[in-house]
């Protein structure tokens, strides 16, 4: 297996990444003519054509890998649903490995589809913003908003990194030497971090959805201030600051012009209300990998994952979630059940996106805050604005804050099942893992498991990268 190292993100493949940053940035192509037949960073940066192509290709490349944020089977949504409790691997042993909690270091998937990726994004957001600062050409609205969008890129992939791994490096430039010597951090620091460029992100960018540099678009695939917001606030829920995730959820939740909860059925669909940040795919008429990933056609067997009968069954009678984003096949008599969020298969019309981040999670993170504040009451409206949602009954006046934050787990377990890893996540921050898991895969749960390991071909390269317990 070829060996990397975060070095590898930066000088030896600077002028490449560039280059398919640009070609693939838009979703119509951007012809550059750089002297020599060659593309270089200062080119780039001296059009804002080519900058606003630079920063888009990087959530082409998102979406268009099999990896990290794609949805597909190599992503933070599919490996950590099977990682914890949402799905039964269906496929090869690399999968198996991630659903059996003995990950490998060597595991070419968490390799180089999550630990690699990531940090591929953050590199390629490093060159942005430092191309944009050098810049003498672009307007300085263009630098404000290429800048904002590059920090929440930086900020959201190093959040991903620092709950998967824990202690992590965090990357803060292109300077290929800086960043092969880089060391893990504790995740306060990296929270530091990421709270710090999502504060920035928040008063760089625009508060509508813009393409090019300005113009307001119906499209939500490139962040915008509010989407800085929302994941501000899941950072500090993740982190206990409760007033602060109230406060920062509540003022996304405010801008009722902008987000409202959609239907059941329409949670998903391109650019519904519900939608704070959205990854569209390039390729002409085609919707999301989540659909390819987890669809079974009638009378075939399943190949990627199916749905744990442990989340079947924690869903309550009539909940219109598990009747909407959940269908089913027979084949050979036996009945498999798999996520129906995505329900597109077919080319020829786009109707869903990826969908990211949704104003749901907002009242989540909210009615949790409330309810640690001593808040209960609040904590209980949000949470029933969302049963309502599913056609569920409000829950009563009467609950103590245990059965408020044990009713906001059930909740998010239900709406965000195979979303982001949101389960995951919870499960290990609200101190669930050891006992949630020992239960459900008693045969291979390990406490040390709660974390993955550090790419083997990283700790090899860069001693700083000492290795999980564990591993």
């Amino acid at each position: 297996m070829k060996k990397t190292t975060l070095y590898t993100f930066g000088k030896s493949v600077v002028a490449s990444a560039i280059l398919l940053l640009v070609v693939t940035g838009c979703k119509k192509a951007v012809t550059v003519e750089p002297p020599a037949g060659q593309l270089t960073g200062p080119i780039i940066f001296e059009n804002e054509g080519t900058a606003v192509a630079a920063l888009t290709g990087i959530y082409n490349r998102m979406i268009n890998s099999i990896g990290f944020a794609s949805g597909s089977f190599g992503s933070v949504s599919f490996v950590t649903g099977l990682t914890a409790d949402e799905l039964i691997s269906q496929g090869g042993d690399e999968n198996g490995q991630f659903y059996r909690n003995d990950i490998l270091s060597r595991n070419a998937i968490m390799t180089m589809q999550l630990w690699n990726l990531a940090y591929n994004h953050i590199y390629s957001a490093n060159t942005v913003i430092e191309g944009v600062r050098k810049s003498a050409a672009l307007s300085e609205a263009a630098k404000t908003q290429l800048e904002g969008e590059a920090r929440f890129i930086r900020a959201f992939s190093h959040f991903y990194l620092v709950n998967l791994w824990g202690k992590i490096p965090t990357v803060a430039t292109t300077d290929y030497q800086q960043n092969n010597i880089a060391s893990k951090v504790e995740p306060d620091s990296v929270y530091r971090f990421i709270e710090n460029d999502l504060l920035d992100a928040i008063n760089l960018l625009n508060s509508d959805y813009v393409s090019g540099i300005a113009d307001v678009t119906a499209e939500r695939i490139r962040p915008n201030s509010f989407a800085a917001r929302a994941l501000l606030a899941r950072v500090y829920l993740y982190t206990g600051r409760w007033a602060e995730a109230e406060a920062m959820a509540s003022s996304v939740i405010a801008s009722s012009g902008t987000y409202q909860l959609a239907n059941i059925t329409d949670v998903f669909l391109m650019n519904n209300p519900e939608a704070i940040w959205q990854l569209q795919s390039t390729s002409p008429g085609s919707n999301t990998p989540d659909a390819r990933v987890y669809i079974i056609n009638e009378g075939n067997l399943p190949t990627t994952a199916i749905l744990s009968p442990s989340l079947i069954n924690t869903f309550e009678a009539g909940d219109l979630r598990r009747s909407n984003w959940m269908d089913s096949v027979i084949t050979n008599g036996v009945t498999y059940i798999f996520p129906f969020k995505y329900k597109e298969l077919q080319t020829g019309e786009t109707k869903e996106y990826t969908t990211v981040m949704r104003l749901a999670e907002q009242y989540f993170i909210r009615a949790e805050a409330r309810a640690e504040s001593g808040n209960l009451t609040g904590a209980a409206d949000d949470l029933n604005i969302i049963r309502i949602r599913a056609g569920l009954p409000e829950l009563t006046d009467a609950l103590t804050k245990d059965e408020i934050i044990d009713a906001v787990m059930h909740e998010r377990r239900v709406e965000f099942f195979t979303e982001w890893g949101h389960r995951w996540l919870d499960l290990k921050r609200r101190s669930m893992v050891n006992a949630v898991m020992s239960a459900e895969k008693p045969a291979s749960w390990q406490e040390t498991d709660q974390l993955f390991p550090i790419p083997e071909s990283e700790t090899l390269i860069n001693p700083r990268l000492t290795q999980n317990p564990g591993y």
